[in-house]
């Protein structure tokens, strides 16, 4: 039986400590049975939440080839990036899943010189628009086409489970 890890409510940075710290607990004790691979399960249940904090769990995951599977209750913004970075996805008939392309919230006392936002917040949204772009593409999901140029625009995307499933986004609904 593989384990789980719950990912749930606002995905702020202890929490994905937390969560990284779950996983490698069970990368340890797979390593520590001789398996060669390490197989856990993700129950998403979250609103999103710090999306550069979950692409540095999203590396550390890739980095030390952890295979992920992922059951979608709601995965909105952050989540949706950790749910794309499974290898395999099953959504709740009724589930979320939403798309974000991120955001930075900047106090105006914060704005550079002439009101330019600071280069490293549009590093760190470029970054995220990036990687979710890519994820969206290593999962199969149109690279053009109505959803695409929704997304674009709105630079968020809501899609239902039927939608997921059509898209590729995931392999079945439960």
């Amino acid at each position: 039986m593989k384990p789980v890890v719950l990912v749930h409510g606002f995905l702020t940075a202890k929490r994905l400590e937390n969560i990284w710290r779950e996983i490698k607990r069970y990368r340890d004790l797979d390593q520590i049975a001789g398996s060669p691979d390490t197989e856990i399960g993700l129950v998403i249940a979250s609103e999103g939440g710090r999306a550069k904090k979950t692409i540095e769990l999203i590396e550390k995951i890739k980095r030390d080839n952890i295979y992920l599977t992922a059951k979608i209750y709601q995965a909105e913004s952050a989540a949706a990036l950790l749910a794309l970075a499974a290898t395999e996805r099953e959504i709740v008939q009724h589930g979320v899943f939403s798309i974000h392309l991120g955001a930075v919230t900047i106090e105006s006392c914060d704005l550079a010189g002439r009101g330019k936002i600071p280069r490293a917040r549009l590093s760190e949204l470029k970054t995220v628009r990036q990687t979710a772009f890519d994820l969206l593409k290593l999962s199969g999901f149109p690279e053009r086409g109505p959803f695409m140029d929704s997304l674009i625009a709105r630079n968020r995307l809501a899609l239902n489970p039927e939608e997921c499933l059509e898209l590729g986004l995931v392999q079945r609904i439960i």
